[in-house]
């Protein structure tokens, strides 16, 4: 939950929609009172939803929000409003329509898995703010309520019935910010005095439900990890090991061993096991019986859940219980993870087929056919959990992205990819955006990371020194080095660049060095707008001058003239 809580948490705010739901973000920014954009990016449909001190205050994006109205994706608030209030509806209850509708499309985003979520701070104040008659956390409440059903609900708690809930307080804001009504409330406080899940059907009665999805959406109670057991929290010795110490020690029947008879064949050994066993003074060691023991060393429970062998295990119930933590580790879990895919050269097609093999060996249904059928239902789940993994490993395209984070991970460099590249040129489509509207420092962030995504583009760094310049992070020598170095253009682009820095130049009062820019943007783009209304004002000034100087009077001007 640490990460979830803070102000601070929501500038690291980027990943899929799978792994960061959109709506624990919009609680997160309503919590602290957060400003910013929470971008929301798949293929080319780019969708945002503007907060300014914790509340919602415009959108962008959406084509369809509102019933069967078609919108445009320019739409703002207003706009969603505007057709509301002509068929009918009060001006209140439509801003809370859109806030509730605005709330419905995150949750969905967190349905489809595929968006690109990131959150992006901002300090500046929204120009035009749409007042939303209630808060954030209760257009969550609502949406969260009219978007999830009881029942299922009721399935998830079902699926805590082994392990139990755990609830998640935040501490970065007063609990009566947040939204919850008095049922939600008392839900809480259950889950953190008793989190058992036979309680929490008692205290949930026939009304309690939705505020326990709400609860549930919100991230403030979730599933407990399983509980592991102290020994099956060590890695298992090996089997060589192991039959090594069933072996009975040497004994002689003529003397015992505490006094072995010296002519006897077992004396030497008798010796050294006593040698072995007597404490190093100098090093302070404990006596330690028979073998030196090997260093303990905890497993992550999940690993140790989806290593074992639940076929052995005897009990029938604790195999099952096996079998149910197995499960649910698989399928929550990335392949790579299953079969410890930790290295670049781990994914040869050979290791992945052997871990494969040795994975399903443990799950194969026919080891347990003469189990009840519960345990068999989790085989066979656990058993195609395994192919599912296998066959996404078989994908190029993921095998690739792996291989990717993997190679990065090793040497610390950031490779370019397609995803990367798609990702930074929607980085620097939003950069552009809020460029246009002023907002410089916000601009020069997502600009960085759209060099960071894919450095080779010139405009991207051509952004980047722009807004770096207007929002006063970057000095106008910097800014001209860095532009005047760009590389991969026509003549005519680098014309407009150079005219730009010419305008710079100019709006920071040195004159010899823009109008020199000026000239060299003339001498490649003749028709370069900028470059040439520059200087031809210029000479306009520069013989107004000469002309006003004395020469013979008026009508010694007009016989000059005519001459």
């Amino acid at each position: 939950m640490e990460q979830w809580s803070g102000l601070d948490a929501l500038a690291q705010m980027s990943g899929t929609s799978a792994e960061l739901p959109p709506i624990r973000i919009m609680f997160l920014a309503h919590r602290v009172s957060a400003s910013g954009h929470l971008w929301m990016t798949r293929g080319v449909e780019i969708r945002a939803i503007e907060v300014f001190e914790g509340e919602i205050v415009g959108c962008s994006g959406f084509r369809n929000l509102i019933g069967d109205l078609e919108g445009e994706r320019q739409w703002s608030i207003s706009d969603w409003v505007d057709p509301q209030v002509s068929a009918g509806t009060a001006a209140e209850q439509a801003l809370s329509n859109v806030a509730v509708a605005l709330c419905v499309a995150a949750l969905c985003a967190h349905d489809d898995g595929d968006w690109m979520i990131q959150f992006v701070p901002s300090k500046a104040t929204p120009t035009n703010i749409s007042a939303i008659p209630q808060s954030l956390g209760q257009s969550m409440a609502v949406a969260i309520r009219e978007s999830i059903a009881d029942t299922d609900v009721r399935r998830w708690l079902e699926d805590a019935a082994n392990n139990g809930i755990v609830a998640y307080r935040p501490v970065d804001s007063p609990i009566a910010r947040w939204g919850l009504d008095a049922i939600g409330l008392r839900l809480l406080e259950v889950a953190e005095s008793n989190p058992s899940v036979g309680t929490m059907f008692v205290e949930i009665g026939t009304d309690g439900w939705g505020p326990l999805g709400v609860l549930w959406k919100l991230g403030l109670v979730g599933l407990a990890a399983p509980k592991m057991e102290p020994e099956e929290r060590r890695e298992p010795p090996p089997s060589t090991a192991s039959e090594e110490r069933r072996q009975p020690p040497p004994s002689t029947a003529s003397a015992p061993l505490n006094q072995p008879d010296p002519k006897s064949e077992s004396a030497p050994r008798v010796k050294a096991a006593k040698a072995r066993r007597r404490p190093d003074k100098g090093r302070g060691e404990k006596p330690s019986s028979g073998a030196p023991a090997k260093k303990k060393r905890r497993l992550d429970p999940r690993v140790v859940a989806i290593r074992r062998n639940p076929a052995n295990a005897g009990d029938p119930q604790r195999q099952e219980l096996q079998l149910k933590e197995a499960h649910d580790v698989l399928k929550s879990v990335r392949p790579e993870f299953i079969y410890r895919l930790k290295k670049s050269e781990d994914l040869e097609r050979g290791n992945i087929e052997r871990r494969h093999r040795e994975a399903c060996a443990r799950y194969h249904p026919d080891r347990y056919r003469k189990a009840n059928q519960g345990t068999r239902s989790l085989a066979e789940g656990c058993f195609t959990n395994l192919a599912d993994a296998f066959h996404k490993l078989e994908e190029p395209t993921y095998l690739e992205a792996l291989r990717v984070r993997l190679v990065e991970r090793e040497t610390g460099v950031k490779i370019v990819t397609d995803q990367t590249r798609a990702r930074a040129q929607v980085d620097h489509a939003k950069a552009e955006v809020l460029f246009k509207q002023k907002r410089f420092s916000d601009a020069l962030g997502l600009a960085s990371k759209a060099i960071e995504g894919n450095p080779e583009p010139w405009q991207y760094r051509y952004l980047y020194f722009r807004a770096g310049y207007r929002s006063g992070s970057m000095k106008l020598d910097d800014v001209a080095r860095g532009i005047l170095g760009l590389q991969g253009m026509t003549t005519i682009e680098k014309a407009d660049q150079i005219s730009v820095l010419g305008e710079i130049c100019l709006k920071e009062g040195e004159e010899a060095r823009a109008y020199k820019l000026f000239r060299q943007a003339a001498s490649l783009d003749d028709k370069n707008v900028v470059a040439i209304r520059r200087l031809r004002l210029r000479n306009r000034r520069e013989q107004g001058a000469q002309d006003t100087k004395p020469g013979g009077g008026l009508f010694g001007g007009l016989f000059q003239r005519r001459k």
